[in-house]
Order: structure tokens, then C-alpha cells, then sequence
């Protein structure tokens, strides 16, 4: 049900299933035994998660309805706020990424200029134009992968009325099914729980519009056995 949508706040893995005597979910690379793997295992029960996520579904929902002047200001104010982080940066690289380009097709000119005038060899103009040519062809690639980044940050203004428009097609949400957790949530990353607080926190990232805040915050305690007390899981 959450295939894809998981990942873990501290390395960025996908989280795996673990079937036992609870269905739980873990950290893939903690998992897998990666080498040079420091991660830990983000324990957390699938039933717990899935609790989690319903409640928060259903606040969002809630708040989104009734609040929808409010709810389209907040997550408009989030959006630009998101945007323009990326934009600033993507615009950075895609800045270095132009001016690289244009000191290679220099260096390349010149080159060909001395392999021309028989300054250089055939064969070292073409031991040193290969690593020129695979740079340039990656950075083309980049560079037409942060111009669209680009174009998708500017237009995410319009994110907002597509999840309202989701929101209205749903009168309530009573339990979780694969179409729903799809349709509105765009992924969950699951933080390690501190054992000195016992509370992990759960960060849920809703399509279009990111986190939504409004209404009180969702929390949810469980006996944690390695922990010899409760834990609580706090959504953000």
C-alpha cells in the first residue's frame, strides 16, 4: 500500500516491509547491510503508520473544507516559500552550469585551433577533446533538467486549486485503500526515534502542496519494547 511513498529522514533510503510478528517498516539501506551504511533501523509499525496517516488524512481534509480561504493563504505562502528555495538554488547551478559550457567551447576552439595549425597532434587533440566532449554532454543534460525544474517551480501556484479540487471529490475518508494514500500524498519520511524524548517525528509531504499545517497536530502513542516504556509519533 505505501510502495514508494516512504523514505527515511536520515539517509533518504526507500523504507522496506519487514514481515514478523508485527508488520513493520525499515530502513532499506539499515536493511540491506549496505558497506559504509550508518543508518538506523527507523522502526515503525505498519498499523501505527497507518493510524498516523489516516488521522492526518482526515485533519487535512477537515481543515481544508472548512477552512479553505485560510487553507489556499497558508499553502500558497508554503509554496512560494518552497519555490523560491529552489529557484534560488537551481538558478545558481544552472548560472555555473551556462558559464561552464561557454569556457569549454572555448577551450575546444582552441584546441582545434592548434591541432589545425599543427600545434598539436591528431591524436592529442582527441585524448583531450574526449573528456571536453562527455563534461559538455553532461552538462547540456543538467542544464535542461534544471530549466525544467525551473518551469515546474514557477508554475506551482496553480498546485493549490488542483488539491482542493481533489479534496471536494472526497466527502470523508474512513480507512485507508492504495488509490487514496496515492491521490493525495506525495511521500512520508520517517525520523529515528529519540530514545532520550521517546518520540519520533513523521513528516507527511501531501500532493501539490507539501506539509499542511492547521488543527491540531496528530500524535499517537505505543509501547516500545526496546525503549521499556511508550514512544510517542508526532505527524509534522
Amino acid at each position: 500500500m505505501f510502495s514508494g511513498l516512504l523514505f527515511c529522514a536520515d539517509c533518504g533510503a526507500k523504507m522496506q516491509l519487514q514481515r514478523g510478528q508485527a508488520e513493520a517498516y525499515v530502513c532499506g539501506s539499515y536493511r540491506s547491510h549496505k558497506p559504509g551504511c550508518t543508518c538506523t533501523i527507523h522502526y515503525i509499525r505498519r498499523e501505527l503508520l497507518m493510524d498516523l496517516v489516516l488521522t492526518d488524512l482526515q485533519r487535512v481534509l477537515s481543515y481544508a473544507k472548512e477552512n479553505e480561504r485560510d487553507f489556499t493563504r497558508r499553502a500558497a505562502e508554503h509554496g512560494d516559500r518552497e519555490a523560491q528555495k529552489a529557484l534560488s538554488a537551481q538558478r545558481r547551478e544552472l548560472e555555473k552550469a551556462g558559464i561552464r559550457l561557454r569556457e569549454l567551447d572555448a577551450l575546444f576552439r582552441k584546441l582545434y585551433e592548434d591541432n589545425a595549425l599543427g600545434r598539436l597532434s591528431d591524436t592529442q587533440f582527441a585524448m583531450l577533446t574526449s573528456g571536453y566532449d562527455e563534461e559538455k554532454a553532461e552538462l547540456t543534460q543538467r542544464k535542461a533538467a534544471l530549466e525544467q525544474a525551473l518551469s515546474t517551480a514557477q508554475s506551482r501556484k496553480d498546485n493549490t486549486g488542483k488539491f482542493l479540487k481533489l479534496v471536494r471529490n472526497y466527502t470523508e475518508v474512513r480507512e485507508l485503500n492504495y488509490e487514496v494514500l496515492h491521490e493525495f500524498i506525495d511521500r512520508v519520511v520517517i525520523h529515528a526515534t529519540d530514545k532520550e524524548t521517546k518520540t519520533r517525528t513523521i513528516e507527511i509531504l501531501y500532493s501539490f502542496v507539501g506539509q499542511v499545517q492547521g488543527g491540531d497536530p496528530v500524535r499517537k502513542s505505543q509501547y516500545a519494547k526496546k525503549l521499556g516504556g511508550r514512544a510517542e509519533s508526532i505527524v509534522i
